[in-house]
């Protein structure tokens, strides 16, 4: 298996794009996804109250803040679910 991929940075002198390898090590225990899932779940349900109480001041600002992290999360979730292979979770990206 090929543990390195490539992302695309700016070269800071010229600003052109270039291809950086990135170097993968793979070290993740389960234990440590399940952590991290874990996480993820109670920092979407903060922002989830963010929301609301932000709702309760007419505060729109903070909503959208709060909503927009609030599903950032949910994206993280689905994710680490989809790496621990839960089922009914055939891919992250819908």
């Amino acid at each position: 298996m090929n543990n390195t991929t490539a992302s695309m940075v700016r070269n800071p002198e010229n600003g052109e794009a270039v291809r950086q390898p990135m170097q993968r090590t793979y070290d993740r225990t389960w234990e440590d996804i399940e952590h991290m899932l874990g996480e993820a779940v109670g920092t979407r349900d903060e922002w989830r109250q963010r929301y609301e109480v932000a709702k309760r001041h007419g505060n729109s600002r903070m909503m959208k803040d709060a909503a927009r992290n609030y599903k950032a999360l949910e994206g993280v979730e689905k994710t680490l679910r989809w790496v621990l292979g839960e089922q009914g979770i055939s891919t992250p990206l819908h």
